[in-house]
């Protein structure tokens, strides 16, 4: 039960950084399920359903973002691509606080690779400035709001795993 509790506490730690941490969360609770025989099918079936949930939600900022903004279509694809070289490389920037400083850095350095991503695959469709910085400003606020809901139904999913375990552990 405690590698349980870390799993999910790690998923929910891994969320913030972009890392599948909901996905963690569902696999601690169908391990937990299949090997020990607790928390029962009920609650990992509800796992995956707001783990599906969360995934979802998250597209469907990001499908909104790019859609009131009218970008083109090369924009979520650069702004992807920014966001993920940029957060790799924000990794390797040395921040000054041990093991969570290049976390931080990730974290900051795909919102920003987001934006610029956004921008750049905007200017190279419109070639102009103020439409971009409006497409880029929109995917860096989807970003945004993908991560907070994401982590906000991992919080769920850990609530009702926790009391899933606890009733299973008392019942028995």
């Amino acid at each position: 039960m405690p590698l349980f509790m870390l799993g999910n506490v790690v998923g929910l730690c891994m969320i913030p950084l972009g890392l599948p941490g909901i996905w963690v969360q569902f696999a601690a609770a169908l391990l937990v399920t299949i090997f020990a025989q607790h928390l029962g099918w009920f609650v990992t079936l509800l796992v995956l359903v707001l783990a599906l949930g969360g995934e979802l939600v998250d597209f469907v900022f990001g499908l909104l973002s790019f859609k009131t903004t009218n970008a083109s279509k090369l924009a979520p694809w650069t702004a992807l691509a920014g966001g993920f070289v940029f957060g790799f490389f924000g990794f390797i920037i040395p921040v000054p606080i041990w093991i969570i400083g290049p976390l931080i850095g990730s974290v900051i350095m795909s919102f920003i690779g987001t934006f610029a991503g956004a921008i750049f695959g905007e200017m190279l469709h419109q070639r102009e400035l103020a439409p971009a910085l409006r497409v880029g400003a929109g995917a860096a606020f989807a970003r945004a709001c993908g991560i907070a809901s994401k982590l906000w139904i991992g919080f769920i999913i850990f609530c009702f795993s926790m009391a899933g375990l606890i009733w299973d552990v008392f019942r028995t």
